[in-house]
Order: C-alpha cells, then structure tokens, then sequence
C-alpha cells in the first residue's frame, strides 16, 4: 500500500481484504475521516500500535476478528 494513501482525507471506508498487503504505512494515522476499516484474509497478522491512537475508527476488523478499540482487541 502507497504512502499516498494518507492523501486520501475525505476517506470513511477502507476495505483491504483478500489482498497480500503485509503491513499498514504509518500515513493511514492520517485519515481523520476514517470510520471502519477491514483486513480479512490477508497477510496482516496483527493491528500496528499506531491503530490504536486513532481514536476516531470505529471498526478495525483484521483476520475475521474485531478489535473494538475500546479494549484493545479483548473481545
């Protein structure tokens, strides 16, 4: 995935599923408009820390299990 990705501002949904994307840039921090993002089968085995500060995503689904970012993947 491009660093350019950060560009994309007005960006709610990010839907990366199903493809051999191995880890997150640092620039998704950037998408302040971000609401939900999903990852299911893919080659990202766990959620970056930085995932966690953006306070502003309501929904992180990696590898068909949610992180609710309240408690930090504990569900």
């Amino acid at each position: 995935m491009p660093p350019a990705i950060g560009e994309l501002q007005q960006l709610e949904y990010l839907d990366i599923s199903y493809s051999g994307i191995r880890m997150l840039p640092a620039e998704i921090q950037s998408l302040r408009n971000l609401r939900s993002l999903n990852i299911v089968n893919g080659l990202i085995e766990s959620a970056p820390d930085f995932i966690y500060d953006m306070t502003w995503l309501d929904r992180f689904l990696i590898e068909d299990k949610p992180f609710h970012l309240c408690n930090h993947g504990d569900d």
